[in-house]
């Protein structure tokens, strides 16, 4: 009789003799230990299919563990890859004005990432207006796109607050941007400004949760995390702009030139 046999067979009596106790004191309460005891016996299946399942792949050799692994990732790859067959794409490049900080972030976005495009433009449906995408990434293997925004708190001439959590515009865009196929990834100003490496290890991160493709994430693994940022309001935007907040970092950014 092996371990697992042994186990369940102590387990078995146990819950025998549990039932047995409980139905001389508690007859009145019979069908909520019997709903107890349905619970725990599905725990318990739980457990033992988690632990047949650690069993097999133990006895499995690398190599079988391995093409397994492979097969699971092309068959990810295609189920994305039919995903996206319905992505929308751009109609051309943008005319939006640059923001300060994207320019250098480019470089390191297309050090890691090849496919990087900036500033491309998507028609909005039964609208004359369009949306402007700082940079777009696509996996090519998988079809995956990304919309990479780089949000800074307000606008550098008018100081206009822009990116504000406590309105709906970014949302809606973010909205239909995910209905057109895209994943949006949103970071501030200060962080591309600031740790440009560890926003490209964040992209490679979600790149390697929905592909399974680890090879950008490999080279970026050094890397220190990406720390969050909490978003701000349309008052705390107004705030920031008075005290030049955008100024702090940019400046810092010129004189390490």
């Amino acid at each position: 009789m092996t371990v697992l046999s042994i186990e369940l067979l102590l387990l078995v009596s146990a819950y025998s003799c549990l039932m047995a106790g409980a139905y001389t004191y508690l007859l009145g309460y019979r069908g909520k230990l019997l709903y107890q005891y349905r619970q725990q016996v599905s725990e318990y299946q739980m457990k033992l299919a988690t632990y047949q399942k650690q069993q097999i792949i133990s006895e499995n050799p690398p190599e079988i563990k391995t093409q397994e692994s492979l097969i699971n990732i092309k068959l990810r790859y295609q189920l994305l890859s039919d995903l996206m067959s319905n992505r929308v794409s751009p109609i051309g490049h943008s005319q939006a004005r640059q923001g300060v900080s994207e320019e250098e972030f480019m470089r390191y976005l297309q050090c890691y990432f090849t496919t990087t495009v900036q500033g491309v433009q998507f028609k909005i449906p039964m609208s004359k207006k369009s949306y402007s995408a700082d940079f777009t990434i696509v996996h090519n293997i998988s079809g995956i796109s990304i919309d990479v925004e780089v949000d800074e708190p307000y606008a550098g001439l008018s100081l206009k607050p822009t990116h504000c959590w406590d309105e709906d515009s970014d949302c809606r865009r973010n909205q239909l941007f995910n209905e057109w196929g895209w994943i949006v990834v949103r970071f501030t100003e200060r962080q591309v400004v600031q740790a440009p490496l560890s926003c490209c290890k964040f992209i490679a991160m979600v790149i390697a949760q929905v592909t399974g493709d680890r090879s950008y994430l490999e080279l970026l693994e050094s890397q220190p995390d990406l720390l969050p940022v909490k978003p701000w309001t349309s008052k705390e935007a107004r705030q920031m702009a008075k005290q030049r907040y955008r100024q702090t970092y940019l400046r810092q950014k010129i004189n390490n030139r």
